[in-house]
């Protein structure tokens, strides 16, 4: 079943936002990612929309694609 988690990712101080897509995006089967700019002056923010697979991790780093 498809799932959406949203983040807004700061741009004066995106650092733990970013970290927090990251580690996220990380532990999931992540399938589509949307983003768009919000441009607000000192508020502006990346606005992102991660679409992932319930009930499936993400893929291990260690297993290799098969040609």
């Amino acid at each position: 079943m498809m799932k959406y988690k949203f983040f807004a990712v700061s741009a004066c101080a995106p650092d733990s936002s970013a970290e927090e897509l990251n580690a996220f995006c990380s532990q999931h089967r992540v399938s589509f990612v949307e983003k768009h700019w919000v441009a607000d002056g000192a508020n502006s923010f990346w606005s992102i929309c991660v679409t992932w697979l319930d009930g499936e991790a993400a893929p291990s780093a260690s297993i290799q694609k098969k040609s």
